[in-house]
Order: C-alpha cells, then sequence, then structure tokens
C-alpha cells in the first residue's frame, strides 16, 4: 500500500507517545485493596479456612475513606494504614492455610502481593496493577495528564503524505534518542528503503544521524535566508506538527499496537 508515496518521499517524522493500559489509576490504597481481593480468590479457589476473613471490615473502612470532611482526616489516615496491615495478615494466614502445595502454585501471585506490600513512595520499578505487573509510569510533560500509565510507544510517518510506515512498542521508558533506531530499523523493513533525514522533537536532543539518516530538529530559522528559504522552512518544519494533527490515525496505531 502506498507504494508511489513510498518511493517519492525522502524525509520521514518521528514521535512518541504512550500505549496507555487498561489500568486504574494505581493509589496505594486501591493496590491494597485489589492484593485483599485476590487472596480471597485464591483463598476461595484452595478452601482455606480464613483465621479471620474481613469481608465486612474492608467495605466499612472504604466508605469511610469516601467521606471529605476535614475533621475525619485522621481516620481515614487511620482506615488506610488498616487496610494495608490486613492484607499482610491475609497473605500470612493464607501461606499457613494454604500448605506447600498451594505456596507453590500461587508463587508468582504471593511474590507479587508482598512486593506491593514492601514498595514506598519513591521506590523504582513499583508495581502499578497486580493484572499487569509490566506498567510503567511515564511522564511526557503534559499540563491536564502530568503521569500516564503504559508502555512507550515510538510512530514514523512520512512528512508529507502522513502515512505511518514504522509503530515499535518499548517494554521500558527510554529515553527519546533511543526509541529513534529501532523505528527507523521497522521503516526500512516495512518499506525496502532508508530515508535521507527525519523530522523530531528536542526530546531526541544528542544524536545527530542514525542507521545513516540525519536527525533534524526543527530550530530558529536564520533571517539570512530569502523571504521564499524561510516561508519553505517553516512549511517543512510544520510538518513536525503533524504527528499530532493526525490523532485518529494515532490512535488506531496505537490500539494494534495493543492488541498485537
Amino acid at each position: 500500500m502506498h507504494a508511489d508515496k513510498v518511493a517519492k518521499e525522502e524525509e520521514l517524522v518521528a514521535d512518541t507517545t504512550v500505549q496507555e493500559a487498561n489500568v486504574k489509576f494505581p493509589t496505594d490504597t486501591r493496590l491494597h485493596v485489589d492484593c485483599i481481593e485476590k487472596l480471597w480468590r485464591m483463598g476461595e479457589a484452595e478452601e482455606v479456612s480464613w483465621r479471620r476473613s474481613y469481608v465486612r471490615t474492608v467495605p466499612a473502612l472504604l466508605a469511610r475513606l469516601r467521606t471529605r470532611i476535614n475533621r475525619l482526616v485522621k481516620e481515614r489516615r487511620k482506615c488506610r494504614r488498616k487496610i494495608k496491615t490486613i492484607a499482610g495478615r491475609l497473605l500470612r494466614d493464607f501461606k499457613r492455610n494454604a500448605g506447600s502445595c498451594g505456596e507453590l502454585l500461587y508463587a508468582e501471585e504471593l511474590a507479587l502481593i508482598e512486593r506491593v506490600l514492601r514498595q514506598k513512595r519513591h521506590d523504582k520499578n513499583k508495581v502499578y496493577s497486580l493484572h499487569d505487573p509490566q506498567v510503567l509510569c511515564i511522564a511526557k510533560g503534559k499540563g491536564h495528564k502530568k503521569y500516564e500509565f503504559g508502555r512507550k510507544a515510538s510512530v514514523t510517518m512520512l512528512r508529507d503524505s502522513g502515512v505511518i510506515v514504522s509503530a515499535v512498542s518499548f517494554k521500558e521508558n527510554l529515553y527519546d534518542g533511543d526509541t529513534l533506531e529501532p523505528a527507523l530499523e521497522q521503516a526500512s523493513s516495512m518499506t525496502g528503503k532508508s530515508f535521507e533525514s527525519v523530522l523530531v522533537d528536542k526530546g531526541y536532543r544528542g544524536r545527530k544521524n542514525v542507521r545513516g539518516t540525519e536527525v533534524v530538529i526543527p530550530g530558529k530559522i536564520s533571517k539570512k535566508l530569502s523571504a521564499y528559504h524561510r516561508r519553505k522552512q517553516r512549511k517543512r518544519n510544520g510538518r513536525r506538527r503533524r504527528s499530532s494533527q493526525s490523532s485518529a490515525t494515532l490512535r488506531v496505531t496505537i490500539a494494534w499496537l495493543g492488541a498485537s
């Protein structure tokens, strides 16, 4: 598809975005409640006889946490600590009653719950979701959304026609410049050609040339150029914003990345 456009154009536009995961906003209390609910399900499957199940206590604590009265600030803090304590008690109770077979069967889940209960506020490589532990916390500098939870993805498209020629997802929160080589490698394999240059933003600073492709960061246009060349340069630099304008195409691409 689009072979004529690929053959005609020699410049790409590259940008990174966040391939958001289907997870709730990961507050500590929410993760602790998820641990409790997971332990309840595992206990039911293994027919564990709980010393105390806390099936009425946890909903009551969550109801108290939903209050917004200023005089209950200390009580809400106690409720959060209590929920974490309950998760630890249920974990130890499950290990005692499930036996060596149950502990071996659910070794991965138990290790993940222990990791959630141990992690602190400023720790690195934190767990943000029990059903998808590989989720990363990524800050892209957006005013309306400071942090996004998912995977970093790099999308590359032709400068003039906007045809997407590569879409790569990464398991780590890489510096933008390090995502350029895999993206250009996939673009070359998909199109069967190498491109002369790629337009990027300032997040890619530090890379001048990748796989024989010149990395161009649009900057201030020299006043020594003629009016025609300045206008031409502005038009070329304006193509860098095409990646944000083609939002519908990008949403389809990110959905495809998630499906694959």
